[in-house]
């Protein structure tokens, strides 16, 4: 081993020689003076001397004119010496002598470069050396032999080493030579260029290929079988032994070739000692389908741009299968690999499989069973080792684009390995572990139905005569994953695209296609979306309408189910029937209209064949519905399917929907209470094709992201920006999507776009990876949008990420500063009120990108200036009120108070006697409510027309400090009934 690396050594050092370059580890040698002094140093360090060409001359038996001996030393790889042509010529054996330009002792080498010329842009071979002879002299008259051998038929450097021994003279005669036409072999000679090199003491080693014939014969004196399947090995080791007796001059390249050959043939008879891939190019494969272009043998060749795939012109349901043939019986297969699709499509992509051997290519034993996981990386199947001669891979299921199952393969190789043994040891731990959860576990039973199935498959997996090592490693995985996964209801930390998503009590999230509402009141999310829970209509890509999901979070990863927001079953009204189960709900979202204080549900209504093609309201007082369903209309007399909402910063929204059977994309501005169409509306992406909208507003830009019309099937996404929500959007941006599977939106498809609560300017990017086949199992990919320092959209691939990527959470601080916006300078002392002032000020000067630890600072300096604010003690002579004037009057002992403004701090004098204070509607109204320090009073405690607080003699002759204190906060009176009509709702601290 180590002299091929040698061998590799001297190559670089002559390519480097030939262009000038003295080769690493190799010396050049000049003058005859020098000379002495490298030989020495040849001596001692068995260096290699490469002999300057320089001080070289040559001559030959034959030359073409213009073909010199000398152009074989003159350093040009693109010169040539050649034998001569013309009629007549001599032919092999064919001799060229180089005169080294002086006497050496040590000379080991020589290197030839056959011609490296084109013509018409074909490889000219005529005078390629094949069979050689090298012989030295020391006078130029009487030669001695000291190599013989052949060299490979190419044009790539060769090398031919000897023992070390003393030359003035090295002639270099061509046995046989190729030639560019049959008729012209062994008619030439010729080189591009010739080197000769020094080392000292050099002597050429047999031990290798002593060795390597030995372990060969032992081999086959021992083997039983078949003699065709070791007739390779034969032949190499009965050819090491006849050139080990030989007196043939072989060179040392000779004898590491010939030990190669027998370690290359005894590994493909021997039983493997470490894993040994199964050349392709030794094999051919047939299937029992495919398609013209996508044969069997595309699997094999070695290409992994080029597979496999199941016809699809003349389709097939699977199973269906590929057989390799290995071109020869092997003992000890162990493995397949298995390489899906590598282009961006996924169809054939086989995940549930068997392999079954064959000694004859009729009889097949199945050997393995598995499954692999949907992604493009190479599987392996590991198993028992088998004899066979024939493998083949037949698949049960796969991941596909469409509905139809195919089957494909981009490289499918086997391997070798003869002492490989299932290592089980791993699964029965993580089976009690199991166990021991499930007896100890006290939620819901109905969470543990995966694991319960996994241990069961885990226990058939120990008990199956065909299972796969890979197959004892992934149950072992997902046992501990689903623990770690049960584990984690309700305490989820981060987001995992399009993985299984549970909401807090362990069910699948059901929300599919929807958008998310962050309600200001409750400071919650809301996640509405359509409800899948039940299988496809048999043969279709549809499932029954059962309504719209409502799901709320405080931090966006843990989701509680409140029920369907928009259920069927409910609605009464003229329209009910219009989301009976045969139709279609798809894509419902929801915005608050803070005029009316309703919950407006936009959707796209449908009849089963997509012809109806409207858009549907539905309302609610309560964000978690129930909402009623109002009607179905196609807003502004044109179709509606796929559609979203967007609510202005200014309190306009807007209704967003492809029409002209998807041609264009319709943006229409809502009437102000959001339940019809204002008339205004422009038209978008003209005949683009564009469904699925999202969109939101950046720096004082509006973007609609979309995807392109290929039903259920992924597609790339591209967005348009205009500098307002009608538009015009026309330029469609290109897809801003980075990563694995980029060009398919990460196989999903846009339905939202979240601005994040707490987190100025950032948004989440919201899609569905839908399932046709199965669209209950629809996943959901939130992903962060990020934006370019040009301003374009950037939508990275994240296996997992949590909000810590937007940087600081503003909540808090956005708390806090609208707390202190609510105090009243003249309150508070001017310096306790001067330093909540300068914390303000430091908090509004922090930047967007302030970390987190800055604005926590700030926060704490807010909250502490609060409550370090030292009240103004009122006169013990004065009475503080502070209270909502709007409606009402107030009344001191019967004497009239006048009111500073509508939100007034009023002073009325301090007695010893008892206060009556009374307030009283003004304009002859009567009160809806009263709240006192922000809390409700019950309705007993005040008349329609009248609230009144009594302050007692005593309370009154203590300090006024505490009776300030008794309506420290405002006393608030809501909003009076008008001309005898009844309160439709009242509101106390933000509740119903």
């Amino acid at each position: 081993m180590e002299r091929r690396r040698k061998v590799l050594a001297w190559i670089l050092a002559l390519s480097l020689c030939v262009s000038g370059i003295p080769a690493a580890g190799a010396t050049t040698v000049g003058t005859s003076e020098g000379t002495s002094t490298f030989v020495a140093m040849a001596a001692q360090e068995g260096q290699e001397i490469v002999i300057p060409q320089s001080q070289m001359s040559a001559t030959a038996d034959s030359s073409a004119s213009g073909e010199g001996a000398d152009k074989a030393i003159d350093g040009n790889n693109n010169t040539k010496w050649h034998s001569s042509w013309s009629d007549g010529h001599p032919v092999c054996p064919l001799s060229i002598t180089l005169n080294l330009g002086e006497q050496y002792d040590d000379v080991y080498q020589l290197r030839y470069l056959p011609r490296q010329d084109s013509s018409n842009g074909n490889p000219q071979y005529n005078g390629t050396i094949l069979g050689y002879e090298i012989s030295v002299s020391n006078d130029g008259d009487v030669f001695t032999k000291v190599a013989e051998g052949t060299w490979d038929a190419n044009r790539d450097l060769k090398t031919a080493s000897f023992n070390a021994t003393g030359a003035h003279y090295v002639r270099l005669t061509a046995i046989s030579s190729m030639g560019n036409n049959d008729f012209e072999y062994d008619q030439f000679a010729s080189a591009a260029e010739i080197n000769i090199v020094r080392k000292a003491d050099f002597v050429v080693d047999k031990t290798e290929l002593q060795e390597a014939a030995k372990e060969g014969r032992a081999f086959l004196d021992s083997y039983k079988g078949d003699p065709e399947q070791i007739a390779s090995l034969t032949a190499a080791v009965e050819k090491a032994e006849e050139m080990l007796s030989s007196d043939k001059l072989f060179t040392q390249e000779e004898f590491d070739a010939a030990a190669e050959s027998i370690q290359t043939a005894l590994k493909d008879v021997a039983p493997a000692t470490e894993p040994t891939l199964i050349p392709q190019e030794n094999m051919t494969a047939t299937a029992d389908t495919q398609e013209k272009g996508n044969e069997a043998s595309k699997a094999i060749d070695g290409n992994t741009g080029t597979w496999w795939h199941s016809n699809w012109t003349n389709y097939t349901q699977l199973p269906h299968y590929i057989t390799l043939d290995l071109g020869k019986t092997y003992t000890d297969v162990y493995q397949m690999k298995y390489l899906p699709r590598q282009d961006k499509d996924w169809n054939g992509t086989i995940l549930k499989y068997a392999i079954s051997a064959s000694e004859n290519g009729e009889d097949f034993t199945t050997v393995a069973t598995g499954e692999w996981e949907p992604t493009k990386d190479e599987k392996t199947a590991s198993f028992t080792p088998v004899t066979a001669r024939y493998l083949r891979l037949t698949a049960y299921t796969s991941e596909n684009n469409e509905e139809k199952s195919f089957a494909s393969a981009a490289e499918i190789n086997v391997v070798r390995l003869n002492d490989f043994t299932i290592d089980t040891s791993m699964l029965p731990p993580a089976i009690q572990e199991a166990e021991s959860f499930m007896e100890s576990f006290e939620g819901k039973e109905s969470l543990l139905d995966d694991l319960k199935a996994l241990v069961a498959r885990a226990e058939a997996l120990l008990d199956s005569t065909t299972p796969t090592q890979e197959e004892f490693i992934s149950l072992k995985n997902l046992i501990e994953e689903e623990i770690e996964r049960i584990e984690s209801i309700g305490n989820l930390k981060s987001f995992t695209p399009g993985d299984l998503w549970l909401d807090t009590e362990g069910d699948f999230i059901q929300a599919h296609g929807g958008g998310i509402l962050y309600d200001e009141k409750s400071e919650t999310y809301y996640w509405y979306g359509e409800n899948k829970d039940v299988d496809n209509d048999p043969g279709t890509t549809r499932t029954p309408v059962i309504g719209v999901s409502c799901y709320s979070s405080k931090d966006l990863y843990n989701w509680k189910y409140e029920g369907l927001a928009l259920d069927p079953e409910l609605q009464t009204g003229e329209y009910a029937d219009e989301l009976d189960p045969e139709n279609v709900l798809e894509r419902p979202k929801v915005i608050y209209n803070d005029t009316t204080g309703k919950y407006v549900m936009w959707a796209h209504i449908d009849s089963a064949d997509y012809s109806k093609a409207c858009a549907g309201v539905a309302v609610s007082d309560s964000p978690t519905g129930p909402f009623t369903y109002i009607r179905s209309e196609r807003p502004n007399g044109q179709m509606s399917r796929d559609m979203t909402l967007f609510k202005d910063d200014d309190g306009k929204a807007y209704l967003i929907y492809s029409s002209e059977n998807n041609a264009t994309l319709y943006i229409s501005q809502l009437s102000d209470d959001y339940l019809s169409q204002s008339g205004t509306y422009t038209r978008n992406f003209v005949n683009q094709s564009r469904e699925a909208p999202a969109m939101f507003k950046h720096d004082g830009k509006y973007y609609i992201i979309t995807s392109g019309c290929t039903g259920w099937s992924p597609n790339a996404a591209g967005y348009g920006v205009a500098d307002s929500p009608l538009g015009p959007f026309e330029e469609l941006l290109p897809n801003p999507c980075v990563g694995t599977d980029a060009n398919l939106t990460f196989r999903g498809q846009s339905t939202h776009v979240l601005p994040v609560e707490g987190y100025p300017d950032k948004f989440i990017f919201m899609a569905d990876r839908w399932n046709a086949n199965n669209l209950q199992d629809s996943r959901y990919l939130w992903l962060p949008l990020q934006f370019n320092d040009d301003g374009t959209l950037r939508i990275e691939w994240m296996d997992e990420w949590d909000l810590s990527f937007f940087g600081a959470n503003w909540t808090e601080l956005t708390k806090v500063q609208e707390e202190a916006a609510k105090l009243t300078e003249s309150d508070y002392t001017a310096e306790s009120w001067e330093k909540l002032q300068e914390a303000l000020e430091d908090a509004a000067a922090l930047p967007k990108d302030a970390p987190q630890e800055a604005v926590d600072e700030a926060v704490k300096a807010i909250r502490t200036a609060i409550d370090e604010l030292e009240e103004i003690e009122p006169s013990e002579k004065t009475i503080v009120i502070r209270y909502s004037g709007r409606h009402a009057s107030l009344t001191v002992n019967e004497k009239e108070q006048p009111l500073a403004d509508l939100i007034g701090v009023y002073s009325v004098p301090a007695s010893e006697e008892a206060l009556t204070l009374r307030f009283t509607p003004t304009n002859g109204r009567e009160f809806a409510g009263v709240q006192v320090n922000g809390t409700a009073v019950e309705e007993s405690a005040f008349e329609k027309d009248a609230y009144v607080v009594e302050i007692s003699a005593e309370e009154a002759a203590a300090k006024a400090s505490i009776i300030c204190m008794s309506l420290q906060s405002w006393i608030r009176t809501f909003e009076p009934r008008v001309e005898g009509r009844e309160i439709a709702g009242v509101t106390v601290n933000g509740e119903p």
